[in-house]
Order: C-alpha cells, then structure tokens, then sequence
C-alpha cells in the first residue's frame, strides 16, 4: 500500500501529518491522547508519567538526548498498551532558536518539514534500491508530525527501532565509516537533483524547488548489523 502523507492546520496554529494507515485504521493514539501526552511532557522537571485514557495505558519515559542527530531536543519512549496489544515509540521534540520569526521557523527545521522531507527520500528508495558501503539505504519514517506554530514547538513519532547510531557503532570499523560518509555525500546531491527535476509541489508545507534535503550525513543514520541496513532519519528542506 503506497503511503500518502496528509496535512492538517486550524486557524490556532496547530499543523499535522500523518499517514492514514497509522491515524485512521490502527487509531493507536487519538487526538485527546496526543493532546494529553504532549501536555504532559511540557511540565517543567518532567521524567516519567503513566496516562490512562481511552482504554489506553500510556507511559511516558523522557530519555537523555541522542546529541548525535541535529534536530533533538528532548527525546522520549513511550510504551502504550491497548486492546490486549503492547507498541513501543521514540517521541522527539524539535525546539528552534529563540526569536525567530514566523516564516523562519516555518521554512526551518520543523517537524512538519521534517516527515516531508524523509517521506521524499523514502518514496525515491523504495523505486530505487540504494547501497551505501554495502548497506542497504532505508529511512526511518515517522507515523506523524505535530506542531504547534505559536509557540515554536514541534513534536515527531516514530517506532521505537533501538538501533545503534551508525557513527558511535564499534562494529562499524573507522574505515567503512569514512567510506560510507563519502557515498551518503554522494546520494545526498543525487537525491536533491531529484527533487529540483521533478519539483513536486509542496508549497502548502512552505517548501519550494530552490530548498534542499539536508543533514544526509552519518550522525543522523542508524545500523542494523544483521540486516545490513542503514537507516536514515533527522532530514528537513
């Protein structure tokens, strides 16, 4: 099933998107929830907490930032529990600089921009199977994006993957990570010459032609040793 992202905005500031699969068939996290959740982590000194709603046990773990990736602020693991069923996530929270304007933060490392531009890259390999220094090339693609655009916040779920960041992995030698610097170098002029041909329109998302993916670099990739695969993520226009 081709994945179609969808886009939301009110009139409050509030932006989202998402894949129907995740949001209208699986309904694993309602809006109430999310609106709960996202309450609950904002509280200052916040650690740890169990939601109950909607027949949903949710726990919330805030855990110590990967200061790997780029776009990290605070990074959480929830583990929720519904209908007899149990699913682990990697919430993350992009906070930008302070001061910026509207269109900057909206043109800036959000989380909006955030699924758009790893949807891009996941759509382009999904047609086209790429190896970067004998990996496989995937990307880790989010179920949604939220934001809330009056107060500079942005949040990203994911599955919980567990996966070794691919530049602290000691199972990578430094050899193959200098090569698999170079290709993914390579890939990430090959994949904006991509998106400057076809130009999708994303307009509605305040991306145009003339922007390029960024930080298709090692430190925002994971490893999976036994699948040979490497795995993209923290990537925004």
């Amino acid at each position: 099933m081709k994945k179609k992202l969808v886009f939301k905005k009110n009139n409050n500031g509030k932006r989202l998107a998402y894949f129907p699969l995740f949001k209208q068939k699986k309904k694993q996290i309602s809006k109430e929830l999310l609106k709960e959740l996202i309450s609950t982590i904002e509280h200052k000194n916040f650690s740890k907490k169990v939601i109950y709603r909607d027949s949903c046990v949710l726990s919330v773990v805030k855990i110590k930032p990967n200061n790997l990736l780029s776009n990290t602020t605070s990074s959480y693991v929830l583990s929720l529990k519904k209908n007899g069923l149990s699913k682990r996530y990697f919430l993350k929270k992009i906070s930008p600089k302070e001061g910026l304007s509207l269109p900057q933060f909206l043109m800036g490392a959000t989380a909006v921009n955030e699924i758009v531009a790893l949807n891009f890259v996941n759509s382009y390999l999904k047609k086209n199977k790429t190896t970067i220094g004998g990996f496989d090339l995937k990307v880790v693609l989010p179920h949604f994006a939220f934001e809330d655009v009056n107060l500079r916040k942005s949040y990203v779920l994911y599955d919980y993957v567990g996966l070794e960041n691919l530049k602290a992995s000691k199972e990578v030698s430094l050899k193959q990570k200098k090569a698999i610097e170079q290709e993914l170098r390579l890939f990430s002029k090959k994949i904006n010459n991509v998106f400057i041909k076809n130009h999708p329109d994303l307009s509605k998302y305040y991306i145009n032609k003339w922007n390029k993916i960024k930080d298709i670099l090692i430190r925002n990739t994971f490893v999976d040793i036994k699948k040979k695969t490497i795995y993209l993520s923290d990537l925004y226009f």
